[in-house]
């Protein structure tokens, strides 16, 4: 994909989601940096290993306190501990709550 096809893409973007090195948050470069109000701010939820899941990718400091000042919602839930650096797994009620933290109650898993 061009880097005019990709600024596209997560310049309309309300919600990005995905796993920590997967060029996601790189991706935040392109969203809107002057949202109308706070409530078009775009929602973001990264994927990161945690105590249990250090087999994935070394332990880091999140992201987040990075992004703090960027007009970004950011979210994040740990990779289960049965994660691989071949396969990475989330829990879905993990997933259900920081969606539901995101866009408001009524998601069901």
């Amino acid at each position: 994909m061009s880097v005019a096809e990709q600024f596209k893409i997560f310049r309309r973007a309300k919600t990005i989601i995905g796993p920590h090195g997967a060029g996601m948050l790189g991706n935040l470069l392109w969203v809107d940096p002057f949202p109308g109000s706070c409530s078009n701010r775009v929602q973001a939820l990264e994927f990161i290993p945690g105590q249990e899941s250090t087999q994935v990718q070394p332990l880091y400091h999140s992201m987040h306190m990075r992004w703090r000042n960027w007009p970004v919602d950011f979210h994040t839930i740990l990779f289960s501990k049965d994660s691989t650096q071949e396969t990475t797994k989330i829990n879905l009620r993990d997933l259900d709550d920081a969606l539901d933290s995101m866009w408001g109650g009524g998601h069901v898993v």
